[in-house]
């Protein structure tokens, strides 16, 4: 359902989505100057797209082979990600190799304004672990992250009260992309 949206530049949307989002015919992308420097295939500005809006979740979920399908209608209980990808026969290798394509094309091709930029991360329903100073952590999915305190705050849910984590780091030429 996602890929054909994203393929019809949002036409057929279901107007029952709880998220609002801009779905573009892929022309509008390929006439952008960074996927022209980039060099972005039609594929990997799919899966760019997809990766944006409620896919994230399942693509991230399968690298980290962990987490949940995501929203579901009340009273229906959410499948974990692997059982879903054993119910649904694949794991989207094909969109997480686009994908990672994607993020290394425009790595190469940003031009550093975002060296030594801050960027943040929301993390909801929690806190980091114990030796997280000592050892960090590694994200075994995509990281997305943000320029915007307030968007992160927000995602952390602690806007609502919730316990949240605020994560901010500094960009590298490594972390572009």
């Amino acid at each position: 359902k996602e890929y054909h949206l994203v393929e019809s530049g949002g036409q057929g949307k279901d107007v029952s989505e709880r998220v609002e989002r801009t779905l573009r015919p892929l022309g509008y992308y390929l006439n952008l100057d960074i996927v022209k420097k980039a060099q972005l295939t039609g594929g990997e500005i799919k899966a760019v797209v997809i990766y944006t809006g409620p896919m994230f979740q399942i693509l991230n979920g399968i690298l980290r082979q962990a987490g949940d399908c995501g929203l579901v209608e009340e009273g229906v209980k959410p499948l974990d990600i692997m059982t879903w990808c054993e119910k649904a026969g694949h794991c989207f290798p094909s969109t997480i190799c686009l994908l990672v394509s994607a993020v290394k094309k425009l790595q190469r091709a940003s031009d550093g304004r975002a060296d030594d930029a801050w960027v943040y991360r929301g993390l909801s329903g929690g806190q980091l672990p114990a030796d997280f100073e000592k050892n960090g952590f590694a994200e075994w999915g995509f990281m997305s992250t943000t320029r915007s305190m307030r968007e992160a705050l927000r995602y952390s849910g602690v806007c609502k009260g919730f316990v949240g984590t605020i994560l901010a780091m500094k960009v590298s030429q490594v972390d572009r992309g």
